[in-house]
């Protein structure tokens, strides 16, 4: 082992609505614990779901208790999207438009470099008002991007955000255990899975299912046959 060479978080499923004053105090309550315990991270990867319907309101709600908890010494953050970005019917153009003007991304995938290492987001192209419902289309394009991005990090380590996860990966999505919590149609989940397959340094972090991480299966380790998933 190593020393540490860096820290940052991921949570998921914050589900703000503007309204719910539970919800409010414990999300703020988990990014106050994220500054308490980790005053040095790197990034704060919000995996969707970061409010209830898709609302402005409930994007100006988020910021503005990460304002209040972290004032102007804010840290890297991003924010994945997630089927409840798009819940109240709106089209994906729509919620493009409101995603784009709290994030500064016009497209629900994109990559960056963190401690000089890749970071992917990947997100659904249809919203779920177009047929998708609580599940996620990623389409071939940003599949095939993915691939790219994949190769062009070589053999160094990826860390890579999508909300849903895949089928018979971790908790809620084990269908040996007939759960059915996954998020994508079994071709998608086929192509990403040999895709990370290629790729053991990559590790992919998930949502959605609502899952607590003593569950059976909240990392599924590739131990260098497979990519991680979390």
């Amino acid at each position: 082992r190593s020393d540490k060479l860096f820290e940052f978080q991921v949570i998921s499923d914050l589900h703000l609505d503007g309204v719910n004053e539970v919800t409010h105090e414990r999300v703020k309550t988990a990014f106050t614990q994220i500054k308490e315990f980790s005053p040095q991270t790197s990034g704060i990867f919000i995996v969707g779901d970061m409010t209830d319907h898709g609302y402005e309101n409930e994007y100006i709600e988020m910021f503005s208790i990460i304002d209040e908890v972290y004032g102007e010494n804010k840290p890297y953050i991003e924010c994945v999207i997630g089927n409840h970005e798009s819940i109240n019917g709106q089209t994906y153009n729509e919620l493009m438009s409101l995603y784009n003007k709290y994030t500064g991304h016009d497209k629900s995938y994109f990559s960056m470099k963190l401690e000089g290492l890749k970071f992917i987001a990947l997100g659904s192209v249809k919203a779920s008002g177009e047929g998708v419902g609580v599940r996620c289309e990623l389409g071939a394009e940003q599949i095939d991007w993915l691939e790219q991005e994949l190769a062009s990090a070589g053999n160094e380590t990826v860390f890579v955000f999508l909300h849903q996860p895949l089928k018979d990966t971790v908790s809620g999505t084990l269908s040996s255990l007939n759960q059915s919590w996954d998020g994508l149609n079994d071709v998608e989940v086929s192509r990403l899975r040999n895709i990370f397959a290629k790729h053991p340094k990559a590790s992919l972090f998930t949502g959605h299912t609502h899952w607590h991480l003593e569950s059976e299966r909240a990392a599924l380790i590739g131990n260098g046959s497979d990519a991680n998933f979390f």
